[in-house]
């Protein structure tokens, strides 16, 4: 089947850019290969007989990094030319077609966006689904005009892209198709060796072996390696959590950032595993993996050492994925996260999430099933203009109830009805906060929620639940003892003892403590007298821990 076929649908977004911008200076260990050694690889390449690293595609909408972002821990699968796949760290082992005819050596893979599945493609465009990844289709058995060099998949994992040493792009299930070096008319600068697709699905970035990034749909350009001296060709393509910039890999070992992406130079391994065949960050972009053709790892950044395949003798090893980056869902009518948001599991272990976004509105976003691999849906929103980030707990009977505050410094809350269940409208509280500062809220041994508030005064003041589990009745507000001078939110924990501590910093840098008389005494507090915890710089935000 053709490169544009019947599968190329979907109304393409945007435009091509090739190499826009000056790149970042090469930053790279001085490492090397034997220039046979390169050239073979380099030959191998073109006959569609050796994969390049190709870097799944993240679940990527929009949003800024940490604040819409999730963690699934570290681990990644390495894949073999024979179709072996070899799991490390967390990441599961769903199969592989190791002992299998193949029509073609394996080149490449992607995974599922909640990590339980994943895709291997033969150079011939043919597509081995295992886990929870289905198939979408193939060009297996179809003429191609070059052959396939990788793949990506797309966030919702409904379908996926391959990729031609051409810059051929061949679009399945739900992957829209938004163009390629030949329906473009660009012979590419060197053969094309690696895909990866934007955050939010809209666009892919196409590099090729001489270093040169080819943008489509909404995928900026933050630069390339064209026309810089390489010692050795590049050989793939990895986007950074965020979005915004992404990282270049030589086979060689050798390193190139761009937009934010960042380039770690420590530890210099003493043997690089060569000649490289993938990068693949972490999944909070704070790190990376290099693996080498022969299952050899080198670790960076925040990447820990998980496993290799450095003693496989079996077959060569040609790509890596690594867990999903994993965001939250995107907000409608495209506005952003603002602040931080809360996390909080309801009761029968499904999290939920709360957010306010830079338009003042709250939204909130739930797992549909309970598990940490369980995606989010769609954020819904929940009324208000609310300037702070939301303070959400979970109450005796298991509801949950949020606190936010106007631009004012009102404070308003709002709670399910049920565990689970339908959200009332936000009321108004007798809590008056300082603008701009945040709550604190705790559920006592009782079962009461008590919430925390820096007010006018300078001093801590704080509102309780007179009976556990109703929140209409929160009553009025009291001065946390002599809990004053304050210079930061206040952190609170409730005690094993059931004594509730709070912390604050205090206008001159200390941090002081005050507690409590004991269980469920919150209108009956011990002084901040005494010699003061730490001395740290004024107006620092604290947290604490039972």
């Amino acid at each position: 089947m053709g490169e544009q076929g019947v599968k190329a649908w979907g109304r393409r977004r945007g435009g091509l850019l090739l190499d826009a911008g000056a790149a970042r200076p090469s930053q790279r260990p001085a490492w090397s290969i034997p220039a046979i050694a390169l050239g073979l690889l380099v030959l191998a390449l073109v006959a569609g007989v050796v994969a390049i690293a190709v870097p799944r595609s993240a679940e990527r909408l929009p949003g800024t990094a940490p604040a819409d972002y999730y963690n699934f821990g570290q681990g990644l699968i390495m894949i073999g030319a024979n179709g072996g796949v070899f799991a490390f760290g967390n990441a599961p082992f769903k199969g592989s077609e190791a002992g299998q005819h193949l029509n073609a050596p394996i080149v490449g893979s992607a995974r599922t966006a909640d990590g339980q599945g994943y895709w291997l493609v033969g150079s011939d465009g043919g597509i081995y689904a295992f886990g929870d990844a289905a198939f979408e289709g193939s060009e297996g058995g179809q003429h191609l005009n070059a052959p396939i060099v990788g793949m990506a998949a797309t966030g919702d994992s409904g379908g996926y892209w391959l990729v031609g040493s051409d810059g051929g792009v061949y679009a399945f299930g739900d992957a829209p198709f938004y163009g390629s070096l030949p329906a473009s008319g660009i012979t590419p600068n060197g053969a094309i060796s690696g895909i990866a697709v934007t955050r939010d699905g809209g666009g892919y970035w196409l590099v090729s072996t001489g270093g040169s990034v080819y943008a489509f749909g909404d995928a900026p350009n933050f630069g390339s390696m064209a026309g810089q001296p390489l010692s050795a060709p590049i050989f793939g393509i990895a986007p950074v959590p965020s979005g915004q910039g992404y990282w270049l890999v030589g086979s060689d070992g050798g390193v190139y950032a761009f937009g934010d992406a960042q380039f770690y130079s420590t530890p210099v391994p003493t043997h690089l595993p060569l000649p490289i065949v993938g990068l693949n960050p972490t999944t909070d972009g704070a790190g990376y993996w290099l693996v080498g053709s022969d299952g050899g790892m080198v670790t960076y950044g925040d990447a820990h050492y998980i496993g290799g395949e450095s003693n496989n003798t079996v077959t060569e090893i040609v790509g890596i994925a690594s867990n999903p980056s994993r965001y939250w869902p995107p907000i409608p009518g495209g506005d952003s996260p603002a602040g931080s948001p809360a996390l909080v599991s309801n009761g029968d272990g499904r999290l939920e999430a709360f957010t306010r976004t830079t338009n003042c509105t709250m939204y909130h976003t739930w797992q549909s099933t309970a598990g940490s691999a369980s995606p989010f849906g769609g954020f819904w929103p929940i009324g208000a203009c609310l300037a702070s980030s939301p303070v959400v707990v979970r109450d005796v009977t298991g509801a949950l109830e949020e606190f936010a505050m106007t631009s004012s410094g009102a404070v308003f809350h709002e709670w399910q009805t049920s565990p689970g269940g339908a959200w009332t409208a936000w009321q108004g509280t007798s809590m008056v906060a300082v603008p701009g500062t945040q709550l604190a809220a705790v559920v006592q041994p009782a079962g009461a929620v008590d919430v925390y508030f820096r007010a006018a005064n300078g001093c801590l003041w704080h509102a309780w639940q007179s009976t556990a589990g109703q929140p209409t009745t929160l009553g009025g507000s009291y001065q946390v003892g002599n809990a004053c001078n304050v210079a930061s939110d206040p952190a609170v924990v409730v005690q094993q003892n059931g004594q509730t501590v709070v912390l604050f910093d205090a206008t001159n840098g200390q941090v002081w403590e005050t507690s409590d008389a004991g269980a469920n005494q919150q209108n009956s507090w011990h002084t901040t007298s005494g010699t003061p915890l730490s001395n740290i710089e004024s107006g620092t935000d604290l947290a604490a821990v039972n």
